[in-house]
């Protein structure tokens, strides 16, 4: 029962919409419903395309000129712009995800330290050596943002644009602790390479209302 089974085919008839039984030898002819009588046509049955042609047609795209790279679960070949490998079915972010971002502590740490030598210092007297308080206060400035900009820049270093760019964390480092003034909003300017928010116009502002206060109040106290 099982091969007269395998020897019939099912269609649908086009006039009622049954079901239809058809043998083998029918294909490529006209035949009549066996519901609506009607003559109806039995179509050729469609190639079923091999596991090779698959395969060949798989390797004639992948060697067509686009460019192509290896799957980091699988390490089979897939093409550049892959959203999903096709052989593990792992799927691939469009961007590197960003693993830290401190641009607003960058702001608000040379604001902290404003905030510290406009009310602490005036309160003090020479005898408390007002103009060595200003300058402890700035360089926990300078090394605080210095070591946050380093590690933030290390931290999300594989999301960065600009692979072949000699700007690492450690450079980073050094240019904001021997020229804060200039390393803090180009840092600032630059998170942009990490994937982060370009911070540098607030940054400039911050940084000059910092140097101004410190200055401010060192002046002052120069002149008592």
């Amino acid at each position: 029962m099982s091969e007269e089974l395998m020897e019939f085919s099912k269609i649908t008839c086009p006039h009622c919409h049954e079901l239809l039984s058809i043998p083998e030898e029918a294909y490529g002819q006209d035949g009549s419903c066996a519901c609506c009588g009607k003559t109806i046509y039995i179509p050729l049955p469609e190639p079923v395309q091999n596991v090779s042609d698959l395969s060949s047609e798989v390797t004639k795209r992948e060697s067509d000129g686009r460019r192509t790279k290896n799957c980091p679960m699988c390490g089979e070949t897939i093409l550049q712009e892959a959203k999903k490998c096709k052989h593990c079915g792992e799927f691939f972010d469009s961007q590197p995800k960003v693993k830290a971002d401190y641009g607003l502590l960058l702001l608000i740490i040379p604001l902290i330290g404003t905030v510290v030598i406009w009310l602490w210092i005036p309160s003090l007297t020479l005898m408390d050596s007002p103009t060595s308080k200003i300058m402890l206060i700035a360089a926990i400035v300078v090394v605080l943002t210095s070591a946050i900009a380093a590690f933030e820049a290390s931290a999300n270093k594989s999301a960065k644009v600009d692979s072949d760019s000699t700007d690492t964390p450690l450079s980073w480092f050094l240019l904001m602790i021997f020229m804060w003034i200039v390393g803090y909003p180009a840092y600032l300017f630059s998170r942009h390479k990490y994937g982060l928010r370009n911070y540098c116009y607030p940054g400039f502002v911050v940084a000059l209302i910092f140097l101004g206060v410190s200055g401010f109040w060192s002046y002052v106290v120069q002149t008592k």
